[in-house]
């Protein structure tokens, strides 16, 4: 399906058969969606207007399909070094970024952490690089409460 979407979420897949699969489950739900493919893989979009628990059930749904892409990439981590990475965060002012990966390095970094646990890291330095501070590691920055 193509749509045009104003406000779009952009979900990436490394595989087409877990790419299909997602989208396979958006059809059945009868959610619009547009698909593109770029130098990381292929994209599906799907609106940000959509009701609260259809994001939630996609997203439940991106994050089983991400422990299988994980799984997939770890068994093929030489056909990984031969294709482009990349994680999709959202920065602090809601915009998406997707922050371009060395594929090998990458698959280096899947034999020690989770996915999520690298998400988790480059939505840190992300947030670092929004808000530089460039004060000495050993001070504490004072408490937010």
């Amino acid at each position: 399906m193509d749509g045009g979407f104003d406000s779009m979420l952009e979900y990436v897949f490394f595989d087409d058969g877990l790419r299909e699969r997602f989208e396979g489950f958006l059809a059945e739900r009868g959610v619009e969606y547009s698909r593109s493919d770029d130098e990381l893989g292929g994209v599906v979009a799907v609106s940000e207007d959509l009701d609260d628990a259809v994001m939630d059930a996609i997203d439940e749904q991106y994050d089983q399909i991400l422990s299988a892409q994980e799984e997939l990439l770890e068994e093929t981590g030489d056909a990984l070094e031969k294709n482009a990475a990349g994680i999709r965060i959202e920065l602090t002012d809601g915009r998406p970024c997707m922050v371009r990966l060395e594929p090998k390095l990458l698959g280096k970094t899947l034999q020690a952490l989770s996915l999520e646990e690298v998400e988790q890291l480059v939505r840190q330095v992300a947030h670092c690089v929004e808000h530089p501070d460039d004060s000495p590691l050993c001070h504490t920055p004072p408490s937010k409460a």
